[in-house]
């Protein structure tokens, strides 16, 4: 599976915006400037992962894609130390009848869980078909669920532990 690098990844377009070779991408990791890398299936029209990475800033966000280009689940870890915790996980929901490319605001449902270091949190649901709004507390247990919201800061083209879309699930290969 191919690694496309650029600034950014247009996703309605499913291409890259100011697209970058290799060594350009490795530079700007090193320096801990924004970069994107997407992961691109073979036959397939649109990359299955996206990351956004900016280390300076503490920016690592995992976007993974489902069918027509859609962002399904979205990832965003913070610096922690020398690791990395998984802050947030938001979950877009699509009509399925559509056959389209549709942006997040488009979404039917949004789910987001935001995790503290404390295992603290809330989980924050928008449903515009059932007309929801609601919020609930979040409870994780240290020997079930936090540590697997660590993972170690990434080493330029070694995505593999932060871009699996479950944290119980071994590391995905990217690339």
């Amino acid at each position: 599976m191919p690694v496309v690098y650029c600034r950014r990844w247009n996703y309605q377009l499913s291409q890259p915006i100011d697209e970058l070779s290799e060594v350009e991408a490795r530079d700007i990791h090193l320096r801990g400037e924004p970069y994107t890398a997407a992961a691109v299936t073979l036959n397939s029209e649109h990359p299955d992962r996206v990351l956004e990475i900016a280390l300076r800033s503490g920016h690592v966000r995992v976007h993974f894609l489902g069918e027509y280009g859609r962002v399904e689940t979205i990832l965003t870890f913070r610096p922690s130390g020398e690791l990395l915790f998984l802050r947030e996980i938001r979950g877009y929901e699509y009509d399925g009848q559509s056959q389209e490319y549709l942006a997040l605001f488009e979404a039917e449902r949004l789910e987001t869980d935001e995790f503290n270091e404390d295992g603290t949190g809330l989980e924050t649901v928008k449903d515009k078909k059932r007309d929801e709004y609601y919020t609930v507390d979040l409870h994780l247990k240290e020997t079930s669920g936090l540590q697997s919201h660590y993972e170690p800061i990434p080493q330029f083209g070694d995505y593999a532990s932060i871009a699996r879309p479950f944290r119980e699930e071994p590391p995905v290969p990217f690339g």
